[in-house]
């Protein structure tokens, strides 16, 4: 079914997320947030170049340059919050604020993309919204908090943005555009941030380019095989990740409602599964 590779492709494309992450936490809180992600979206776009050429034989306009701007602008603007929360945020915290992007995406696809929400789509992403508050704990709510909000309505926007021209355009076009835009949007920030050039930067930097190619060659082709409501519930599953890879790499302590939380993630993904299955073999 449709439906159940683009629910694989999802849960590839969090796991990549989820280890590129990592990569960027180990590196401390001296990390010269705008540089990295300059170099990785400028590393992405060269890395694309020669895949257009064997493509189409040349660098494919785009219909939607101004779909492309505004993700370029919203990638830009959620990595920085999202870097600046990782940073000074325990990896599960971060990436459950992060995760409200789904609930925002529900609401965006019906307003902006015209998506039917059925029942059972909403109680889906209620549910997982429960689960990511147990996590994330509102009451120790604090200003990093409140950045990693911000990369989550940025994420959701972009999907928006993706969805509407996911079946309209090649991937790797789409790709190719956004990063260029967002290097040029973020090269002033820069020059701003006045970091000197490191050889640690530019190397992270080249292997999260190609983790965010793999992550978002996945993500686009699972918009185009299903509607993004009906995904949201599985991007939920980077939570899991990051929560045992953060136990395990940066002994960052779970407790119990952290499980709970976790616990209820779970459930609002595998729940809507079962209802999937269910049917199918009825209609079978």
């Amino acid at each position: 079914m449709q439906i159940n590779t683009a629910i694989l492709m999802i849960l590839a494309s969090q796991l990549i997320a989820a280890l590129g992450a990592i990569l960027i936490k180990q590196l401390g809180a001296d990390l010269p947030i705008m540089q990295l992600i300059l170099f990785r979206q400028l590393f992405a776009a060269i890395i694309m170049i020669p895949l257009l050429y064997k493509l189409f034989g040349c660098i494919k306009k785009s219909p939607y340059q101004k779909i492309h701007m505004f993700r370029g602008l919203m990638i830009a603007v959620s990595n920085v919050a999202f870097l600046i929360a990782l940073l000074n945020l325990p990896l599960v915290t971060v990436t459950a604020v992060v995760y409200l992007s789904p609930i925002i995406l529900v609401l965006f696809s019906a307003s902006l993309l015209g998506e039917r929400q059925s029942s059972h789509k909403i109680i889906t992403v209620c549910v997982g919204f429960v689960g990511i508050l147990l996590i994330s704990k509102p009451h120790e709510f604090n200003l990093y908090v409140l950045v990693a909000a911000v990369a989550a309505v940025g994420v959701a926007l972009n999907n928006v943005c993706l969805k509407r021209v996911a079946a309209k355009e090649h991937p790797m076009v789409t790709l190719f555009w956004s990063n260029l835009y967002t290097v040029l949007l973020v090269i002033p920030l820069v020059f701003w941030e006045g970091a000197a050039v490191t050889g640690t930067v530019i190397n992270v930097a080249l292997i999260l380019a190609l983790m965010y190619i793999a992550m978002t060659y996945f993500i686009i082709y699972a918009l185009r095989k299903a509607d993004a409501s009906r995904l949201a519930a599985a991007q939920y599953s980077g939570l899991i990740f990051a929560a045992v890879l953060g136990y395990w790499l940066f002994n960052e302590h779970l407790d119990f409602w952290t499980w709970v939380g976790i616990s209820v993630v779970i459930m609002s993904v595998l729940l809507p599964s079962k209802k999937i299955l269910r049917a199918a073999k009825m209609a079978g």
